[in-house]
């Protein structure tokens, strides 16, 4: 019975390490590979921006379906881990197909704002990266009343980091420390120099007083006349 209990208690543990490791290995790569989320538009209708953090992606169709009007854009807004850094969004087109060029998509920094980039069934091979700090507007829209039933896209949204504060940080300490000792260093070396030169300057030579010559308008005390 020792035997079996001892065994038991063994497996049990080798099997809680295994499946311990088992969860670090898949958190692992959740982690490493990031999060991916999928929006259609004619399918999905978010009223509000959705974040886009760093290091994951965010998929954009389109697959010929009718799209109201109160449902034609999608908000996005870049971030991280620190709220204080700065990001700019960008899209990447993985395929456009519109043989009857139905369908544009226009992106904006806000709802009523001047379009920044266009994807048209002519142009959808570059990618975009909004400014700094900006949501960017993806504005579904239809281009005639042609059918859009054999439009068909895919769209990447990503996050590109602009700004770090921590670096930026780093960087201002950096400066002000170098500036400070530089000042010292300088102001070290000027006083060094003006010792040296105070140094250098020769005593100014002093009138030597002769006994023999007495002084100016009297005799010479040692000078003996004759009777």
């Amino acid at each position: 019975m020792d035997n079996l209990d001892r065994s038991a208690g063994k497996m049990s543990v080798l099997l809680s390490l295994s499946l311990t490791s088992v969860l670090l290995i898949f958190s692992h790569i959740a982690l490493a590979s990031g999060y991916e989320t999928t929006y259609e538009f004619g399918e999905d209708c978010p009223l509000f921006s959705k974040d886009v953090d760093e290091g994951n992606e965010i998929y954009i169709e389109y697959k010929g379906k009718e799209v109201e009007s109160y449902c034609d854009d999608l908000k996005f807004r870049g971030r991280g881990n620190d709220i204080l850094d700065e990001y700019s969004v960008c899209v990447t087109p993985l395929y456009f197909n519109d043989d009857d060029c139905a369908v544009e998509i226009d992106i904006k920094t806000s709802l009523y704002g001047v379009t920044k980039h266009k994807i048209t069934c002519t142009d959808n091979s570059a990618n975009y990266c909004g400014p700094q700090d900006e949501t960017l507007y993806i504005e579904f829209k239809q281009r005639s009343y042609t059918s859009t039933r054999n439009a068909n896209f895919k769209l990447k949204i990503t996050a590109k980091k602009e700004y770090d504060y921590d670096e930026s940080h780093a960087y201002l300490i950096g400066a002000i420390v170098g500036g400070i000792i530089g000042g010292i260093v300088l102001i070290t070396v000027c006083i060094a120099i003006f010792c040296w030169c105070v140094c250098r300057r020769k005593p100014s030579q002093g009138t030597v007083f002769n006994p023999a010559q007495g002084y100016p308008g009297t005799g010479n005390p040692y000078v003996v006349y004759d009777a």
